[in-house]
């Protein structure tokens, strides 16, 4: 049908049909001209592909040349492709093609000149709509075989089977049943609308223009008719009943193609007995008379001129045909599987289709078709309690979002979205108390959505629930609400009142007897006071009040005030306990403490007081209480009939002295010590004076620790010191080496320690952990800060001395990379001693956000900064950004004050993208002014809006235009 629709529109336009096909750059045009003035369409001729682009103009030229007829004789020149347009001098630059010069181009011509003006279309996609046995609707692309599914319209058992299609121009799609019922489609769902009935068996639907045509399938020796069908009852009218021609005539019409005004194919057979052969036949509408191109494939009942202007049919095995209408021979291109086909119809725009997989929500796409490199978008609506879950096919991209944007579409779009069930939402409830005394809470304090709660008042005494409001308004007086099926945050008030007056009864009892107890009043107003008195025995006291007196402990009355409700208190008596007294002691003058225990006795009792002297003293006398105990460390107190108190005072102790004396083993030699007699504490020395040839041996006694030295020092003496010392020949040519630790922790050996004349010793220095060698000092001082120190050639003792030095700290380093994504990542400090920290800090470029920390940082999520502590080793970590989502932003227009109308598409668009308002003024009518996101347009009825940030609104009000004026 659509290679009528062109024929229709061009003779409109006065334009010849397309005449040409040919290929520029890699794309099919089918090329046509006007032969009129250039400025009575100059709107037409400036969208062309080529205007402004005069290289462009004359590659259209060279491709054309003259084969849509010599448009200027008289210098056999084609037809012109117009580049340019001066409306004030009505000049046009165009190039077209001479066959003595070839493609040719200027800038001055004249538009009402005597040529011709070229248009070239972009030959369109090979789309069709189609429908199966069952009343599945599809989009079939029959460049590639793809098909999508639209939806079912509708089950065959109730409506029966759908045997054609047909689209209007106006873009409705229709279709007829086996039983003549016309229906109308919804391209978006396949839902379908029952207009009515034809009263025929309808096998073939075509639009010829706005005229919807359709062929009757009947039984028997019946011709083959066409119909004019009424699209909005249903009703049919016969056009033309074919006629007899050689070789029979045409009987059960299975299928129906416009091809012009006056003529259609038609898909038929002219031997009733053989079925499985069909002819394809184009038929006069006028006359009737039929002329049969040849025989078709078997089992077709499905055919269309596409949007390439070539027929296309569909076979009941899933085949797709290019059909040839002078033979009627079908060429194979491809298959679309098994669906069994039985209507379709060309498709004016691409489809673009989405459905639900599973239910739980609705999707659509606006628009539903669209042209070649357009825009579409795809919108969800889940059902309540349901959201995205994920789409499949043309708008896999858009993930769980509820949009999906579909640009620059080449090709049929077919998507699928699934819906999962919305996590339940999470809902506060929470009462307070609004007046009165009491309390409220509700339990539990949080619920899921559907979930319920118990909200419970709590009067205080004496009052009762007043009332309930918000959400537990329903609940009146009671104490308790009850909230169920929650969907939103619940919020409540309770308030209480006072109880009316009452009077109550006030009783107290003795428990245990050896007293009594009364109360007066014992009969009280609500609020009223009562004083209970207990009365013990002689030699008895109040132990303990409980119930009602509970907090009046032992006193011998209780008050109680603001009574509410009955009282009942009880009361114990216990004999009185013997008189207490107290025990004390102090010391007089100091230098020592004293205590006493028990310091608190009964009538009778004893206690003992004890004096501690510091150190060098001792126990001088006791005085008062305890002064019978003259210089004891301890006082007994017995018999205790009243509070005692006691003094103690300390004296210096007198300072002993002690000997001092020392004796030699085996002679050979003398010692004496000095002084021979010291006071405690003080110190004293003994010196051992060796024979010649002889040397000390060592000390016994007090100055064992002297060794061989000669002098023993005793300090800080507490005792007699007594020491013997021997004597032992001095070796020939023998020396000492010693070493020893001045600073720091470690240790130190030398070997051998004694060496004869001339020998050698090795001292080693061992450090403690966390310790290195700082340095040696004295014979080993050149050996500076090494592990051992080498004595050579011994002469002489050898003494020796090393220091330790803490081990510097460990140093590490710390770094992080870049994994993936935009974005950049530092360290500081890179490198730190052992146990210090470190921070990283990643920085996303713009649009980009952090994905992950791994490595060292990955306990740092999607953090900016990742901190390390306490570091033993080389750190490193990587991290990883990852694109922000593109927001997207509405774009909304509305009219102040009427007078028109104006919308605004696309919208939503993605941030970034363009989109447009276009006011429209009612007639007499013409656009004031714009406010909002449009203010720049000033009286322009078309506003653009680029590179969108945020939601687009605005407002556009019209006026009225003013009447013209003239000049007389």
């Amino acid at each position: 049908m659509k290679k009528v629709l062109a024929f229709v529109i061009l003779l409109a336009m006065s334009l010849r049909v397309f005449a040409l096909t040919v290929n520029v750059n890699g794309t099919d045009y089918d090329v046509n001209y006007y032969p009129v003035p250039f400025k009575n369409y100059q709107t037409l001729f400036e969208n062309q592909v080529w205007w402004g682009n005069q290289s462009l103009a004359r590659d259209f030229a060279d491709a054309v040349k003259y084969q849509l007829g010599i448009v200027n004789p008289a210098g056999n020149d084609g037809p012109y492709f117009a580049f340019s347009y001066n409306s004030n001098t009505d000049i046009v630059g165009g190039c077209y093609y001479n066959s003595a010069n070839g493609a040719q181009c200027t800038t001055n011509l004249t538009s009402g000149g005597a040529h011709g003006y070229a248009v070239a279309q972009p030959i369109a996609n090979k789309l069709a709509y189609a429908v199966d046995n069952q009343n599945n609707i599809y989009s079939v692309d029959f460049a590639n075989g793809a098909t999508c599914l639209i939806g079912n319209a509708g089950s065959i058992a109730i409506i029966s089977t759908m045997e054609s299609l047909a689209l209007s121009p106006s873009g409705v799609l229709y279709a007829v049943t086996t039983s003549g019922d016309l229906y109308s489609i919804d391209k978006d769902t396949a839902a379908s609308t029952l207009i009515g009935n034809t009263g025929h068996n309808m096998a073939g639907l075509d639009f010829s223009g706005a005229t919807l045509l359709g062929t009757q399938w009947v039984p028997g020796q019946t011709p083959a008719a066409v119909y004019e069908i009424n699209t909005s009852t249903g009703g049919a009218t016969l056009v033309q009943t074919s006629s007899a021609i050689s070789g029979g005539a045409l009987f059960q019409s299975a299928a129906l193609a416009v091809e012009n005004a006056n003529t259609v194919q038609l898909l038929a057979y002219q031997d009733i007995s053989n079925r499985n052969q069909g002819v394809l036949a184009a038929m006069d509408l006028s006359s009737g008379a039929a002329t049969i191109a040849g025989a078709t494939v078997n089992d077709v009942y499905a055919m269309d001129y596409l949007g390439d202007g070539h027929l296309y049919a569909l076979g009941r095995d899933g085949a797709m045909y290019r059909v040839n209408p002078a033979t009627g021979a079908m060429t194979s291109i491809g298959d679309t599987g098994n669906q069994v086909w039985t209507g379709m119809t060309a498709a004016e725009l691409i489809p673009v289709t989405a459905r639900v997989n599973g239910g739980n929500g609705t999707v659509s796409c606006s628009p539903a078709g669209v042209a070649l490199g357009s825009s579409s978008a795809c919108t969800t609506l889940p059902a309540i309690g349901y959201q995205v879950q994920n789409w499949t096919g043309s708008c896999a991209a858009a993930g769980s979002n509820a949009y999906c944007l579909l640009n620059n579409i080449q090709t049929l779009q077919c998507s699928t979205v699934s819906f999962v069930a919305t996590p339940p939402a999470t809902y506060s409830v929470s009462a307070v108390v609004s007046a009165g005394s009491g309390s409220v809470s509700c339990t539990p304090a949080n619920v899921s959505a559907g979930g319920s709660s118990s909200c419970t008042a709590v009067p205080g005494p004496g009052d009762q629930v007043a009332g309930w409001s918000g959400a537990c308004a329903s609940a009146g007086t009671n104490t308790q609400c009850s909230l169920t099926n929650i969907q939103a945050n619940q919020s409540s008030t309770v308030s209480f009142s006072a109880l009316p007056p009452a009077s109550y009864h006030v009783s107290a009892t003795v428990t245990g007897g050896n007293g009594s107890v009364s109360c007066n009043p014992t009969t009280v107003s609500k609020g009223g006071n009562s004083t209970c008195t207990a009365v013990p025995d002689a030699g008895y006291q109040v132990q303990a009040w409980t119930d009602a007196c509970a907090a009046w402990g032992s006193q011998a009355q209780c008050y109680l005030s603001k009574i509410r409700a009955d009282q009942s208190a009880t009361v114990s008596f216990a004999p009185i306990p013997p008189a207490n007294y107290n025990v004390s002691a102090t010391v007089n003058g100091g230098n020592g403490h004293v205590s006493c225990s028990p310091t608190t006795v009964t009538a009778g009792g004893a206690s003992t007081c004890t004096a501690v002297p510091d150190a060098g003293y001792q126990v001088q006398s006791w005085g008062n209480a305890c002064a019978s105990a003259g210089s004891l460390a301890q006082c007994a107190l017995t018999n205790i009939q009243s509070d005692q108190s006691a003094t103690v005072s300390f004296a210096t102790l007198p300072v002993p002295t002690y000997n001092l004396s020392a004796t030699v083993a085996g002679g050979n030699g003398a010692v004496s010590c000095t002084p021979s007699s010291v006071p405690q504490g003080d110190s004293g020395s003994c010196t051992a004076v060796p024979n010649p040839g002889y040397q000390v041996g060592s000390w016994t006694g007090a100055c064992q620790a002297a060794g061989t030295s000669a002098d023993c020092a005793l300090s800080n003496i507490q005792a007699d010191q007594v020491s013997t010392v021997s004597f032992t020949p001095i070796p020939v040519n023998t020396y000492h080496v010693n070493a020893s630790v001045t600073l720091g922790h470690g240790a130190v050996s030398c070997t051998p320690n004694t060496v004869t004349s001339g020998g050698n010793s090795a001292c080693t220095a061992v450090p403690d952990a966390g310790y290195q060698v700082a340095r040696w000092g004295d014979d080993c001082a050149g050996w500076g800060a090494q592990t051992q120190c080498y004595l050579t050639k011994i002469k002489a003792d050898k003494t020796a001395t090393v220091s330790f030095a803490p081990l510097p700290p460990a140093s590490y380093t710390v770094s992080a990379t870049v994994s993936a994504g935009n974005g950049h990542v530092s360290c500081t400090p890179s490198t730190v001693t052992a146990g210090g920290g470190s921070s990283c800090t990643a920085v996303p470029d713009a649009g980009w956000q952090i994905q992950g920390w791994s490595s060292a940082c990955a306990a740092a999520g999607v953090n900016p900064q990742c901190d390390l502590t306490n570091i033993q080793a080389n750190q490193s970590a990587t991290v990883s950004f990852a694109a922000l989502p593109v927001p997207n932003f509405t774009v909304s227009a509305t009219v102040d004050g009427g007078n028109g109308t104006v919308s605004c598409a696309p919208s939503p668009v993605p941030q970034g993208d363009s989109s447009s308002c276009t006011a429209v003024p009612d007639a007499g009518y013409q656009v004031a002014a714009w406010t909002g996101a449009c203010v720049a347009t000033g009286h322009v009825v078309d506003c653009a809006l680029s590179n969108i940030q945020a939601d687009q609104t605005s407002t556009v009000r019209f006026e009225p235009i003013p009447p013209a004026s003239y000049t007389v």
